[in-house]
């Protein structure tokens, strides 16, 4: 087989050709076979998908599973909070250990505990 590097004395004519450099540096940026062609796409490996340092897959909604996503960007500051910080926050369903309720622009109604008035009573 025919040697296909590309020699450093060679030059290149005509509008539209790389410059030499980028030529001759091409070599390093695209992986090749042996005999000179292009190496194909990069394959993620089965061990690679989901794993830590590797790649993220996507769920039915095209969305990343939130255990694919780093701790650091799961905690207090994320969208969702995880049994931790999410420990002290009130639960649907009744809740007795609400002592107080204030900024309300709505009444509570008779079936979330409440009298439907806007005045207390």
């Amino acid at each position: 087989m025919a040697d296909q590097r590309v020699l450093t004395t060679e030059r290149l004519v005509g509008a539209g050709h790389a410059t030499l450099a980028d030529t001759v540096n091409r070599l390093a940026l695209v992986e090749h076979n042996n005999d000179g062609t292009h190496k194909g796409a990069y394959v993620a490996l089965v061990s690679e998908k989901g794993a830590p340092l590797g790649v993220a897959t996507l769920d039915g909604s095209s969305f990343i599973p939130l255990s694919q996503i780093p701790v650091t960007l799961t905690g207090k500051d994320a969208d969702t909070l995880d049994g931790y910080h999410a420990a002290g926050l009130a639960k649907a369903g009744a809740n007795s250990d609400i002592t107080s309720l204030s900024g309300l622009t709505t009444p509570l109604s008779n079936a979330q505990g409440g009298s439907g008035n806007t005045i207390g009573a």
